[in-house]
């Protein structure tokens, strides 16, 4: 190492361009946002613990939560390692940091492969789960065996570059295994986006309930956001590492890849809180506290009111010559329909919400005809 940290070093000339700003510049900025999305898995798991879904999933996806996390949380530590070897124990010696691989930087095609493979593993058995199409289930076996390439194809780059001792002359060797990782994770993600889009859609057009179908929309958003956001980082991680060869701006997006399949999965898991939330929550304010305890759903009656009049006016009169009684009979008519609390939407169900709540709706008393 340099003597004076600080000092000057002549810049060689060759196919690597030694600028510590797409050297050393690359790996801060990846580190930073890696240990940022940390923060947000950290908080993902505390949401996890804190919810009576998590006692309710079978252990193999407790495992696989926590699996995930820790297998993030030593992602986190090597890649931390990798920049302060470039940015502060070799920073001054050119030649170490144009030349040698530190060990914790092939690691992180191991940990980005690893979780990969877990996470669109668990959206493949969600997609097997949710549809008995046996068509639809042959992509599930595609989204299997991709996920097993690309977590293969990571791996034999990693050790590729340890065979040869930490050299960047191991850099052409492992170029056709990473274009296999990032594309195979790219293919991977917009196949298991398309079937959970796909399968979320038919479902909505099969739903005849507004709020299921506003439930739908929602689920199809977050899939969007979750399936697409990976999809599109590892696009533009192969799109780097293909035309930026020389430097290393592929390692800012190749650094947070498996932070985003981690927060991706812990955010479908914990979806079903606030979706759990939100349910109960409408359940009690259309339900109230007259209700009669049945939590599963509520019984729409709807009041018939049947008149009989005679006119006075007319002269109609009784055996005794007094008016005759006008006759008013009120009967509870059958049950209408049967709606669990949560698929009642306010804003799209207005008739069904006025009628299920039996007091008032903008103002009107309770008995009284209500527009809608």
């Amino acid at each position: 190492m340099a003597s004076n940290a600080t000092s000057t070093i002549p810049m060689p000339s060759g196919a690597l361009q030694a600028d510590p700003k797409t050297i050393v510049g690359p790996l801060f900025v990846g580190n930073i946002l890696n240990w940022l999305l940390l923060g947000s898995l950290a908080v993902q798991l505390y949401i996890y613990l804190n919810t009576k879904q998590r006692q309710q999933d079978p252990i193999w996806i407790q495992s696989l939560v926590y699996g995930v996390f820790v297998l993030d949380l030593v992602q986190t530590v090597t890649g931390t390692h990798a920049c302060w070897f470039y940015a502060i124990e070799s920073w001054g010696n050119t030649a170490v940091i144009i030349n040698v691989i530190p060990w914790s930087a092939p690691t992180i095609p191991i940990f980005d492969g690893l979780i990969a493979l877990l996470v669109q593993s668990f959206y493949a058995w969600r997609i097997w789960t949710l549809t008995r199409v046996q068509w639809i289930r042959l992509p599930v076996v595609l989204i299997v065996l991709v996920a097993l390439m690309q977590c293969a194809a990571g791996w034999a780059s990693s050790i590729t570059v340890y065979v040869s001792s930490g050299s960047v002359s191991s850099l052409p060797v492992i170029q056709s295994s990473i274009d296999v990782w990032l594309a195979g994770s790219f293919a991977n993600d917009m196949i298991i986006a398309a079937c959970m889009i796909g399968l979320l859609y038919q479902a909505r057009t099969q739903s005849p309930w507004a709020q299921s179908q506003s439930l739908y929309d929602r689920l199809i958003a977050n899939t969007v956001q979750t399936g697409l956001l990976t999809a599109v980082v590892a696009g533009v991680d192969l799109f780097l590492w293909e035309h930026y060869k020389t430097q290393n701006f592929h390692l800012a997006t190749a650094y947070i890849l498996g932070k985003l399949y981690s927060n991706s999965f812990l955010s479908t898991l914990n979806g079903r809180v606030f979706r759990s939330h939100r349910s109960e929550s409408r359940h009690e304010t259309l339900s109230g506290s007259g209700a009669s305890g049945n939590s599963g759903g509520m019984q729409i009656h709807v009041s018939q009111d049947r008149e009989r009049r005679i006119d006075a006016e007319a002269g109609a009169r009784s055996s005794f010559g007094r008016p005759k009684r006008v006759e008013r009979k009120v009967n509870s008519g059958p049950m209408l329909d049967w709606k669990p609390a949560e698929s009642v939407d306010r804003s799209s169900d207005e008739h069904v919400y006025a009628l299920s709540n039996f007091s008032t709706a903008d103002g009107a008393p309770a008995g009284k005809p209500i527009a809608v």
